[in-house]
């Protein structure tokens, strides 16, 4: 038994962004490691290729964003459900932020009518989308199964067969063109705190990440925040919790995020600043009365 169990922890897994940070901060410590200044390097590509990735997500979104407002309060329903799945499995932030995009996608494409009587489709749409998220994002793991459609369908209400949900995630990825990953904030948040020169093996990284994690997972709920940048996204909310945790100059830290960027004529201070003050915003109405209006949009 010892040697089955030995063979199930030497499973390779796929990593993800903080596998990568950890790596990279075990470096640090041995600098006699060639690995270091190529993952280092590795570290900062990756920023970059998700501002390059992120241009045709972007551009589709700033198309849906009329079709997605108009269906805002639908949107919302079927968040609180994807989020809801996230509880109860205790799957990523990053997951949870795919299958949102996922169906901000096909939302937002407006090709499809669905009478009043027949909201029970969007429902099996965001089931779609939260499938599709789970077997791409998260880790394969013999001892802990991943959640298939049966699963995740055991505490709502409206539930479907495995082959409906099959076909309707064919119909996802149609809408998608197979783009599976596009950037979210969830995912290059990471990233840019190892950026900035934060070390993943303090306990402080894992404090600030836990705090973002609730920014990147509460701005989900807000349409508003689909139609920008996910760079720009993930860059405010860095802003805003080293603000508000470590009591660093906002101003100075969106300053150092453009430097990390090294994206001339791409994401610039005001792009993130403004953002930040969404992020403000959408704050001070989860504390107030008004606060099914950020999630709904305005």
């Amino acid at each position: 038994m010892e040697q089955v169990a030995s063979a199930m922890d030497a499973e390779p897994r796929r990593m993800d962004a903080r596998d990568t940070s950890a790596a990279l901060a075990a470096l640090l410590r041995a600098p006699k490691h060639r690995e270091f200044p190529s993952l280092l390097a590795r570290t900062g590509d990756e920023v970059r290729a998700a501002l390059d990735a992120e241009r045709h997500h972007h551009a589709l979104m700033q198309a849906a964003r009329p079709t997605l407002h108009q269906a805002g309060q639908l949107r919302g329903v079927l968040v609180e459900g994807i989020v809801k799945n996230q509880i109860v499995f205790k799957l990523s932030t990053e997951t949870t932020s795919l299958a949102v995009s996922y169906l901000d996608v096909f939302l937002g494409s407006g090709k499809y009518s669905v009478l009043p009587e027949q909201g029970w489709a969007y429902h099996l749409v965001a089931n779609a989308c939260m499938t599709l998220a789970v077997k791409f994002q998260e880790p394969c793991d013999p001892t802990d199964p991943r959640p298939d459609a049966a699963a995740i369908q055991r505490h709502v209400d409206v539930a479907f067969d495995r082959v409906c949900v099959q076909k309707m995630e064919s119909l996802v990825l149609q809408e998608l063109g197979w783009r599976l990953s596009p950037p979210t904030p969830a995912s290059i948040i990471p990233r840019l705190l190892i950026l900035l020169g934060h070390d993943p093996t303090d306990d402080e990284f894992a404090d600030i990440c836990g705090r973002t994690d609730v920014y990147a997972l509460a701005i989900l709920y807000d349409v508003n925040f689909s139609s920008r940048r996910a760079t720009c996204v993930a860059a405010a909310v860095v802003a805003v919790v080293l603000e508000d945790r470590e009591g660093y100059d906002r101003d100075e830290v969106i300053r150092a995020i453009v430097r990390a960027f090294d994206d001339p004529g791409g994401i610039g201070e005001e792009g993130i600043a403004s953002c930040a003050r969404m992020v403000d915003d959408f704050r001070a109405a989860l504390s107030s009365s008004s606060a099914g209006d950020a999630i709904v949009g305005d």
